[in-house]
């Protein structure tokens, strides 16, 4: 009985890694038909700054407490505002511009 056991176990086995060949070469098929999908192998390099916040941050800074603050009843408008009035206290990042990004730019609105 335990013969047969194994023998099912073991067809059952066979056919899952046909199944698995199968699905492997139908999504390698796949890439070479759209070769701009993101295949989890590449990069992207961005730089940030640690900068004072400004009232330009508010929204962002109320987004950030919504997302720690979920299920707390707090005013979010204000404790933004608070954390803007006091920007000697912390940070915001934001991505570093270069004098590169602005010459880029530039040269666009001059075409």
């Amino acid at each position: 009985m335990t013969s047969k056991k194994v023998k099912v176990e073991s067809k059952e086995q066979a056919e899952a890694q046909q199944m698995d060949a199968k699905t492997d070469s139908e999504g390698d098929s796949s890439d070479d038909e759209n070769p701009d999908i993101y295949k989890g192998d590449e990069g992207i390099t961005v730089d940030f700054e640690g900068r004072n916040p400004i009232d330009s941050d508010l929204d962002g800074i109320k987004q950030m407490l919504g997302q720690l603050f979920v299920k707390a009843h707090i005013d979010l408008s204000e404790l933004s505002g608070i954390i803007i009035g006091q920007n000697y206290v912390g940070s915001v990042l934001k991505q570093a511009y270069t004098d590169d990004d602005d010459e880029d730019e530039d040269d666009s609105e001059e075409q």
